[in-house]
């Protein structure tokens, strides 16, 4: 908040969710999908939650119970309510926003550190709207108020406008009140440099490298009590549908964690080695923000046998919730696990834990 001014941060705090709901909605977004936190660009940071997760459909709210954005991601809905969830997530994050009307169409604007973004409908400030004020009007004055030496005369215009009493000359200040805001907006070269270094130093490090993610990273050896897969671990294949994301909140022994996110019928298999036979408890550490979601599919492919699992999904709300426990037989050897969907919205896993229940003799 320290590097907003007044103006920007009205946009910020008129958010009609409760703190609850915008603690739920930061909490949502570093479970769920990061990416949209760290791999997004100015325009798109936060809000590009809406574009993969809110359906364009008609909503579907829960009977009996008040509406809430926590069920508008789940149920989806037309531009309305796909902008008010756009603007809903960027305000959690202390994101300033304009609401935007279109011809026939609702969208959103945002605040970046390189300027003012249309999201969710076309790039054009001319035909925007939003309630008594143009898109074109808004553009010009938050272009304006980055000189702010210069704006303190459009400050003083104003109020001379606002205690006359003759209507006359109401309009004479404001009309050159408005001169003065397109003379500065003109002579505007770009946004003033408002990031403090100190959240510089803490911003997301492009250089690392995450994409060495065939390596085994277990937290014991493949032949101990526990083997904890992650995205990290000896990864055989992965489909398209798969989305790598780097954790959050994964900040264990072996650093920050990377993160499998699947999309509709993504898969992604592992290859794990034992010097002898044994039956493994496994658990999903998993995020899901769409209510019924589909199972998760399980195959096991080794020298022996082919067996195919089916785990049941729970539907977490945006927290990282645990499935139901499955027993699984791995043999000697390498045995290929392959975790799949057949359909389903988007589901993320942030790790996968095999306890060793008993080793055949």
């Amino acid at each position: 908040f320290s590097t907003l001014s007044t103006f920007e941060l009205r946009m910020v705090v008129n958010c009609d969710a409760s703190n609850e709901e915008m603690t739920w909605c930061r909490e949502m977004l570093f479970n769920y999908r990061p990416d949209h936190i760290f791999d997004r660009s100015d325009q798109w940071k936060y809000c590009m939650i809406v574009k993969s997760d809110v359906r364009y459909k008609r909503p579907e709210w829960s009977p009996g119970v008040p509406r809430t954005y926590q069920q508008l991601i789940s149920g989806g809905g037309k531009c309305g309510p796909r902008a008010w969830f756009g603007r809903f997530v960027c305000k959690s994050f202390g994101v300033p926003t304009w609401g935007i009307r279109q011809p026939g169409h609702a969208a959103m604007s945002r605040w970046s550190p390189s300027g003012w973004y249309i999201c969710l409908g076309g790039p054009n400030w001319k035909k925007s709207y939003w309630e008594n004020q143009r898109g074109e009007d808004f553009e010009v004055d938050v272009k304006a108020r980055e000189c702010v030496e210069l704006y303190n005369i459009v400050f003083w215009l104003e109020c001379f406008a606002a205690v006359c009493l003759d209507t006359k000359q109401k309009q004479l200040w404001m009309n050159l009140s408005k001169l003065r805001k397109r003379d500065i907006a003109t002579s505007f070269t770009g946004m003033r440099s408002r990031i403090p270094e100190q959240l510089v130093a803490k911003t997301h490090d492009k250089s690392r490298n995450y994409s060495n993610i065939y390596g085994l990273d277990s937290d014991s050896d493949a032949c101990g009590d526990q083997i904890v897969l992650t995205s990290v671990s000896s990864i055989t294949h992965a489909s398209n549908k798969v989305i790598f994301m780097n954790g959050v909140h994964q900040q264990e022994k072996h650093g920050s964690k990377s993160i499998v996110h699947l999309i509709e019928d993504g898969s992604v298999s592992y290859e794990i080695s034992l010097n002898r036979d044994a039956v493994y408890s496994l658990v999903a550490h998993v995020v899901t923000v769409h209510s019924d979601p589909s199972p998760l599919r399980l195959q096991v492919v080794n020298e022996e046998s082919k067996v195919d699992y089916e785990i049941k999904i729970p539907y977490t709300k945006g927290y990282v919730g645990e499935t139901e426990k499955i027993q699984i037989e791995l043999r000697t050897g390498l045995n290929n696990i392959r975790f799949y969907r057949q359909s389903g919205f988007g589901l993320t896993i942030q790790k996968i834990v095999l306890n060793s229940v008993h080793k055949f003799m």
